[in-house]
């Protein structure tokens, strides 16, 4: 902490952002702005911005973020005040790695930092989180919308992603138009790439939103991003791999990028990686800067030898749902330990709760290092319980009745993560249809997805297969 007195103190904290320039390798001049945080020892996050965006796409998670931290943003090359390359080449991936080093040599020379990026500054970013030279200058690394082009080609190639593969591609049309010659260009000075842009903006929000315009230059001079970067990555990819504390932020009403992509692509390249998804946009960084900039806090104070926050967990494997919490109610009954059992092979983290004591610790015992008990799901207190005890589910598989689902509908709304819920349905079903459509209606805009399973007299295993169904096809 630096020294003095209290007006010394508050002297630092009262300082705006300042400009600086910062030269690149290849003599460009990169515009670069600098918040100060509440003191000197204060922890510096450098925030990357993407495409057709300069550094006021971030504004709103600076204002959140600088009474906490020293907050570094800069316009990439070719955006708002950087200056121009001249060449396609000198837009590529290794350039603008050396052109984020240099800012972070630049604005914290004698200690790393931790990077925020999101669009095209979280792909480019990657080349920088996956290159061992740059290890001892970062400390955590959170990405938004922005897969690692190398890990992307990779996943794309899996034929076990086929269909996932299928649905990016058709997200991702605008790239191959990209690559033709002076269209873009034409597509940039019309407007029509902006709106474009701005469907995307609007995405999932209320109608009254209104748009965005976005300098031209920065749209016009972006598209060489693509073109100097994608084929080569798609035809030749790396396998990129890093040590750094990675935590993926993925938007479930994302248009470009699908949360399989970002979710799953770095798995087997990144040792300390957390996924999250979030509710929101491609332009979430916009739309709710203080959810962003809480996410991009507790993960910081993780990668500095701090807990996980409650919604965080280290993956336990490769199965489907292996970064995934799934708490199943009635996990003492023959469905409840069915399902169990099942999202437990799949490598899921599964919470058990269920009335009768010594039918839970058999689930338990069957499912193994994979489960906790969580005790009596009668008892009002379960969903402060889970959450304090074990953390915000993902998956909520209800066997015990409807009074719990809204309990955990609201606690997964609060984190803004996005969930799933199933009501598993005994006869009569009318009730618990009906709440099951109240609240898939009420928590809609908040990313909790509600649907219900009639069990009837059918095999628990039977059921079991739909739920597993559902919830994949509920899945962002």
């Amino acid at each position: 902490m630096r020294g003095g007195d209290g007006h010394e103190a508050e002297r630092y904290r009262s300082r705006v952002s300042r400009a600086r320039t910062v030269t690149t390798s290849d003599d460009l001049k990169l515009k670069v702005y600098v918040t100060a945080g509440p003191s000197a020892d204060a922890p510096t996050v450098v925030l990357v911005h993407g495409y057709p965006d300069d550094h006021t796409v971030w504004d709103g998670v600076v204002a959140e973020l600088k009474p906490h931290a020293r907050v570094v943003t800069y316009d990439v090359r070719g955006a708002g005040q950087s200056e121009v390359p001249a060449k396609i080449a000198d837009y590529r991936m290794e350039q603008l790695s050396a052109d984020l080093v240099a800012v972070i040599d630049s604005v914290s020379p004698d200690a790393p930092v931790h990077l925020v990026a999101h669009d095209w500054g979280s792909i480019q970013a990657w080349e920088t989180v996956t290159d061992p030279d740059a290890r001892d200058r970062l400390i955590s690394y959170t990405s938004i919308s922005g897969p690692c082009l190398d890990h992307a080609s990779r996943w794309l190639r899996n034929p076990l992603n086929a269909r996932a593969s299928v649905g990016q591609l058709l997200h991702s049309y605008y790239i191959g138009i990209f690559q033709v010659p002076v269209v873009p260009e034409l597509m940039a000075r019309i407007g029509l790439i902006d709106s474009l842009a701005n469907l995307s903006f609007r995405k999932g929000l209320p109608l009254k939103i209104g748009s965005e315009r976005r300098p031209e230059q920065n749209v016009t001079n972006g598209v060489n991003l693509y073109r100097a970067n994608f084929v080569d990555a798609l035809l030749s990819p790396k396998p990129r791999s890093t040590t750094v504390p990675v935590q993926v932020l993925a938007p479930i009403h994302d248009p470009h990028v699908t949360v399989a992509l970002q979710t799953q692509a770095p798995k087997p390249f990144v040792t300390d990686l957390h996924t999250r998804t979030v509710v929101g946009n491609h332009w979430v960084v916009q739309h709710r800067p203080d959810m962003i900039a809480t996410k991009v806090r507790e993960f910081m104070a993780y990668a500095e030898g701090g807990e996980l926050p409650a919604t965080l967990h280290h993956p336990t494997g490769n199965g489907a749902y292996s970064d995934q919490r799934v708490l199943v109610t009635g996990a003492d009954s023959a469905i409840g330990r069915v399902a169990a059992l099942a999202f437990a092979r799949e490598g899921a983290r599964v919470g058990l709760s269920g009335t009768h004591e010594a039918a839970l610790a058999e689930t338990a015992a069957l499912v193994g290092e994979n489960g906790t008990v969580l005790g009596d799901d009668v008892d009002a207190d379960l969903v402060s319980r889970v959450s304090e005890s074990w953390g915000v589910p993902d998956v909520v598989i209800n066997n015990a009745g409807r009074t719990l689902a809204r309990g955990f509908a609201e606690l997964i709304a609060s984190y803004a993560e996005g969930g799933t819920i199933i009501n598993v349905a005994q006869p009569p079903h009318t009730v618990l249809e009906r709440s099951t459509k109240r609240l898939r209606t009420d928590f809609a805009r908040d990313g909790v997805r509600v649907a219900v399973v009639a069990a009837d007299s059918q095999p628990a295993a039977t059921t079991v297969e739909q739920i597993l169904a559902l919830v994949g096809e509920l899945r962002p």
